[in-house]
């Protein structure tokens, strides 16, 4: 211990390197408060001589005007200033400044008394506004508790020395020569200032900044603003005014008393008098700091403390309307300013404590200055009333009266503000507004720590948690009951342990075999907290109580052993770690999983780069939760390492652990771009993998996402680059500031178009011209793929033109009556230039399809063709599902001139179109053997013979053929005996059946046995909701059937959103009303009162009926992707083109304008737009704000997105809408 450390330590705790510099910060606040206290009593006694005490009103007032232009020209000077010396040149400023007024005095001009009481007010601001912008940039907020008291000491003591040495000198040197030993103290207090900053080697740039921020706060309306939000605010406002204007009556008494008793030419007798007042004041008021201060807060409460400055006032009033003589007046001085910067201040600084951050950050600069200032000018104004012979003219004695009135005004609001108070913590606790690690009070008043104390009883942990940090915070930790190690919460437990590990080692050690008793706790961290605990009470290291436990016959114990040996650094321990960690993991058994997911946790604590390498193997573990542990380890351990990003791409493709993945690939911002670019553009990538990075890298907004995802755009992948396409447009309607290179665009929407033409041409050739059925698997996927050019043109215009008007082009152009057509095909035309207009207008623009196609055939400079030709151009189509539906056709109507043209492709076609193969095998074998039919039933059918069965299955009728072929590619064909069971009532299936040919018999309560006929589905409504089959089915006779595992269906629904799309459009096929109630409006409007935090959005979203069932992780994630819309009066909500979405109206009024006519009105309580996002269809009106308000809104896209990533969430929708007698209709 050094010398400075034996010295401070009876009066501080201060650590070896914080000797030096706490010196010199308490030598500081010394002189700096010498200085001012010097030049104080000189300020009134030279106006009261000059002028007379009662004009020291008008001065008063007029300085409250000053002070604020003065302030803003001394932060002027400070940004112009070097930062580095910035306080030290204004102290020398303000001592030179204090030597010019020396010589202006001996001109005995009467300004001069007026300029140097304003200076004085002014120097009682910065000066101690400066030293403590330098403590708390020198001191953390720890540091801070520990020495603000010691260094603050010095302030104190400075006042005393100060006025104790005018008091004795003034009459002996004279008033006017005391501001050279004043302006000598700030001198030295400069040299101060530059030691410190140079021995912390500190850059105090923040030093200007605090300054003007106390004195500049918020601008007035921001201010108004606050205190009209928070009642405790205004509360506080008020007592800080009635503090100053009962401060300013008991000042004027004392001036006016000095002058009557003294005389007012006797400038050095009221000089000495008013430091002995000083003198007084500061030794009173340092010893109620030091002794009493703590105490009346400690044991009786805020309430008492709030109470002592307002009865003083009147107390101290009473005597002086009883007694004239001079020591009255100055009794209510002194009792006055000792209590007021003690007792007062720091019940203040409670007062301050339960507002929510925000508010406090920018409201107390506010409170403490301008309210305050506003105050002192009021009380000018009210003196100047009392006391000028224009006004009451009262003299000193009877303006007592003033503050007993003052009193009883000022007695109410304190009582006001206990009451405010108490409820403001007890609010307070609920949101933690109060951040522990800011809390710089050195106690509490009783009633803070009865409220927190009675915290830690409640059932809500993270309350309980949170009380704990904040008596933490206020030293208080040795009333953290050990009854809390018992507590259900684990990490209540585990926040105990870490209470009792730094309390008394006498009561820790009474406790420590129940702290043992964790160490086998089901919870790792509380495992390992009661293993830092252990350390803390027997004073040793955490390697030599956790190597005993590294062959404990727990796993638990002995991975929380491990991990506590690799906190040490030392090489063999982490050895002996990283051997015991391994074999946990390796053993991937079903019993030793959540000894698994316990190390995955306990792996993010851990800062050794070859320990975090073993996250790898566990994100790959057999077990999801314990994957998904590992990717949350992952996550918190940061993003300055990309070992994890490889594992994390892969895991794109786990339709359990995507979603969590591609969190963890976000979160590692825009560095992670050129990695996902590298994976997006490598051909020998996983497909569904690198279908996967675009939504991930539309989660980055940046403009490197945006070139990546461009150049995208080229690739062979149509499903990919359909994904860019969409990701693209998220980002152009979330982030207009992003550029987007219209050449590669443009390249692919003229692309786009040229598929759009050949596939109407085409399909026009077949089912216009030629009459063939139009409703065949071909004919339905020429009209999908012309629907899906369609989009595609519209998504990549809205990435060049304003996206908010081609979306109003496309619903008008598709719903508009024949003028708004007109209109929409015009501002096409004006809009579109070049090759785009060209090529994309026919296809877009409003025209019978057979010009359509008149036009479309001359661009591509191709003519009407006969079936033969233009069969022979689709059966070579590159897309295989086109291909492979053609060379069907082809076979089912026996166009057999064309099997030569077949076996080319079967021949020449690339070996990963399996679709085109089987299509062509099969319809080779039935051209070679026509009576063979039936008998092909003993080999798989081809995908398009699946996908044609399906179609007619009303499940599957708003599903794209593409994805039928999907379906058809992930199942697998089984032949079935008669009387096999394929469902059993009452058991989830766990495989899905596609009846494809034959007959079973469905039982159901013991029913008779309902035949049903192929095709059909057995169990994929149970499937995709989880239920229990509602029968028993059997086959009859000899059956083929697609079987679908359950795993494999939902990793199909989970990699094909379109495929989800499709079946809730199917769902939803019934239209509902646009406008649904939920019936709770009531208490929607009161969630929306006091605006929404997470789990009120979650009781708002659940009352939307597909919601109502949904769990509550699912809940909480849906409740993240919905957005909080705040609705003004007069404004548009949303518009007839808008994209779907869901609005739940919270507390606005909507005046919607209905599609062909008719209004309808939206209430808090009600749901717009549940089918449109079901069936993805456009909302179909437009809505005005009649009452102002709060909705919440999810886009369909968010929401599907979400779907494809949370299985369980997609499950509990579709348990949902089939819920709906609509459903029931379309199973049926």
């Amino acid at each position: 211990m050094s010398i400075i450390q034996r010295l401070l330590a009876p009066v501080a705790d201060v650590r070896r390197e914080e000797g030096p510099t706490a010196l010199m910060m308490f030598a500081y606040s010394f002189l700096a408060m010498s200085a001012y206290n010097v030049i104080k009593p000189i300020t009134r006694s030279k106006f009261i001589s000059n002028l007379g005490a009662d004009n020291l009103p008008y001065v008063q007032f007029a300085a409250g005007i000053l002070i604020g232009i003065l302030m803003a020209g001394y932060a002027w000077l400070m940004g112009r200033l070097p930062r580095r010396w910035a306080l030290a040149i204004t102290q020398i400023g303000m001592a030179l400044l204090l030597i010019g007024f020396w010589v202006l005095f001996q001109s005995n001009a009467t300004w001069v008394s007026v300029a140097f009481y304003v200076m004085g007010l002014i120097l009682g601001v910065l000066l101690i506004s400066q030293f403590w912008t330098l403590a708390n940039i020198v001191y953390d907020p720890r540091q801070a508790k520990r020495l603000f008291g010691f260094i603050g000491g010095g302030a104190p003591l400075g006042g005393i020395a100060a006025s104790a040495f005018v008091t004795a000198y003034a009459k002996t040197i004279g008033s006017t020569n005391l501001l050279l030993p004043s302006a000598a103290c700030m001198l030295v207090s400069a040299f101060l200032v530059l030691l410190i900053i140079r021995r912390e080697n500190l850059d105090p740039a923040a030093a200007p900044g605090a300054a003007v921020k106390e004195e500049k706060g918020v601008s007035a309306i921001e201010a108004f603003r606050l205190l009209r939000q928070s009642k405790h605010l205004q509360i506080i406002a008020l007592v800080i005014s009635f503090a100053a204007v009962g401060a300013a009556i008991i000042e004027q008494q004392l001036n006016m008393a000095a002058e009557a008793a003294k005389g007012a030419t006797s400038t050095d007798s009221i000089t000495a008098f008013l430091a002995q007042v000083g003198l007084w004041t500061s030794s009173i008021g340092f010893i109620i700091q030091i002794w009493l201060t703590s105490k009346i807060h400690r044991y009786l409460g805020i309430g008492f403390a709030l109470m002592v400055l307002p009865i003083s006032l009147g107390t101290t009033g009473i005597v002086m309307l009883m007694n004239a003589a001079l020591w009255a007046p100055s009794l209510a001085r002194i009792v006055d300013q000792s209590l007021r910067y003690t007792v007062d201040k720091t019940t203040r600084e409670i007062l301050f404590l339960p507002l929510p951050g925000d508010i406090k950050l920018k409201a107390k600069s506010f409170v403490d200055v301008t309210v305050d200032r506003c105050a002192k000018a009021l009380g000018a104004l009210l003196l100047l009333v009392l006391v000028k012979p224009w006004g009451l003219h009262l003299d000193w004695q009877r303006l007592s009266y003033a503050s007993l009135a003052v009193t009883a005004l000022w007695i109410f609001m304190a009582l006001r503000a206990r009451r405010g108070y108490l409820e403001a913590f007890r609010r307070s606790i609920e949101r933690r507004d109060v951040q522990p690690s800011e809390v710089r009070l050195t106690g509490a008043d009783l009633t803070t720590i009865e409220t927190l104390v009675q915290e830690l009883s409640q059932p809500d942990e993270s309350r309980v948690v949170y009380a704990i940090d904040v008596l933490e915070s206020l030293d208080k930790r040795h009333l953290v009951t050990p009854l809390l190690l018992y507590h259900e919460s684990p990490r209540v437990r585990a926040r105990a342990l870490q209470a009792l590990g730094v309390v008394r080692p006498d009561i820790a050690r009474q406790w420590a075999p129940q702290i043992r008793r964790l160490l086998g706790d089901g919870d790792p961290a509380v495992r390992a907290a009661a293993i830092g605990a252990l350390c803390a009470i027997q004073n040793e290291d955490a390697a030599t109580i956790a190597r005993p436990m590294l062959t404990d016959a727990d796993p638990r114990i002995r991975m929380t052993a491990a991990v506590a040996l690799a906190a040490t650094g030392r090489r063999d321990d982490v050895a002996l770690a990283e051997a015991t960690l391994a074999d946990l993991i390796n053993d991937t058994s079903d019993a030793n999983r959540s000894v698994r997911r316990d190390t995955a946790g306990a792996l993010r604590q851990v800062r050794d780069a070859r320990l975090q390498r073993l996250l790898i193997p566990l994100m790959y573990d057999p077990a999801p939760e314990v994957s998904d542990e590992a990717m949350a380890s992952v996550q918190a351990l940061g993003t300055a390492d990309f070992l994890f990003v490889p594992t994390l791409v892969s895991l794109l493709h786990n339709r359990q652990l995507k979603g969590r993945a591609r969190e963890v690939l976000v979160g590692y911002g825009e560095p992670v771009v050129d990695v996902l670019a590298h994976v997006l553009a490598d051909p020998d990538e996983d497909a569904w993998v690198r279908r996967h990075i675009p939504l991930t890298l539309a989660q980055i907004p940046s403009q490197k996402t945006v070139d990546v995802l461009i150049r995208s755009l080229a690739d062979r992948d149509g499903f990919l680059r359909y994904k860019a396409v969409a990701a693209l447009a998220r980002l152009r309607r979330e982030h207009d500031d992003l550029k987007f290179a219209h050449e590669p665009i443009e390249a692919l929407a003229l692309s786009e178009s040229r598929r759009y033409f050949t596939a109407l041409s085409l399909s026009h050739n077949l089912f216009a011209r030629a009459k063939l059925p139009a409703d065949s698997l071909l004919g339905r996927a020429l009209d999908d793929k012309i629907q899906r050019a369609t989009n595609r043109m519209y998504l990549l215009l809205s990435l060049i033109y304003p996206w908010r008007d081609v979306s109003a082009v496309r619903w008008t152009l598709q719903h508009g009556d024949t003028r708004a057509r007109a209109s929409a095909s015009e501002y096409l035309d004006n809009v579109l230039t070049g090759q785009l207009r060209k090529r994309l207008m026919p296809a877009l623009e409003d025209l019978p399809r057979e010009e359509k196609v008149r036009r479309g055939n001359v661009l591509q400079k191709t003519r009407p063709r006969n079936v033969e030709e233009s069969l022979l151009e689709l059966i070579n189509d590159e897309d295989e599902v086109i291909a492979a539906a053609a060379i069907d056709l082809v076979r089912e109507r026996k166009l057999w001139e064309l099997a030569p043209d077949i076996e080319h492709v079967l021949a020449h076609r690339d070996v990963h179109d399996w679709f085109v193969f089987e299509s062509a095998s099969w319809a080779l074998a039935e051209c070679r053997v026509p009576d063979r039919r039936r008998e092909l039933w003993r080999e798989p059918l081809p995908a398009a013979a699946i996908a044609w069965q399906l179609r007619a299955m009303p499940l599957f009728a708003s599903v794209s053929v593409d994805e039928l072929f999907r379906i058809a590619a992930g199942g697998r064909q089984v032949r079935h005996e008669p009387g096999r069971l394929l469902m059993q009532e009452g058991a989830v299936p766990d495989t899905v059946h596609l009846l494809l040919d034959g007959t079973v018999t469905m039982t159901s309560n013991g029913e008779a046995p309902v035949p049903i006929d192929a095709p059909a589905a057995l169990g994929l409504t149970e499937a995709l909701q989880g239920a229990g089959a509602r029968g028993t089915a059997k086959t009859r006779d000899l059956t083929v059937t697609l079987a679908l595992p359950l795993e494999d269906l939902r990793t199909l629904l989970s990699d094909n959103t379109d495929l989800v799309r499709g079946l809730f459009a199917t769902l939803a096929s019934a239209p509902v009303p646009l406008v649904t109630p939920s019936g709770a409006g009531e208490l929607l409007e009161q969630l929306a009162a006091g605006g929404l935090t997470a789990v009120e959005k979650v009781l708002a979203l659940q009352r939307v009926p597909m919601f109502s069932r949904i769990g509550a992780d699912d809940m909480l994630t849906l409740a993240s992707a919905t957005r909080t819309m705040l609705l003004s009066s007069g404004t548009r909500a949303f518009e007839t083109s808008a994209a779907p979405a869901l609005w739940v109206i919270l507390s606005a009024e909507l005046s919607i304008d209905l599609q062909g006519g008719g209004r309808a009105t939206a209430r808090a309580g009600d749901v717009i737009g549940t089918w449109a996002v079901l069936a993805g269809r456009e909302i179909g009106a437009s809505a005005d704000v009649v009452r102002a308000g709060i909705a919440l809104k999810l886009d369909r896209e968010d929401l599907f997105d979400l779907l494809g990533q949370r299985p369980t969430l997609l499950q509990q929708m579709f348990a949902a809408l089939f819920r709906g007698a609509a459903v029931e209709a379309a199973v049926a």
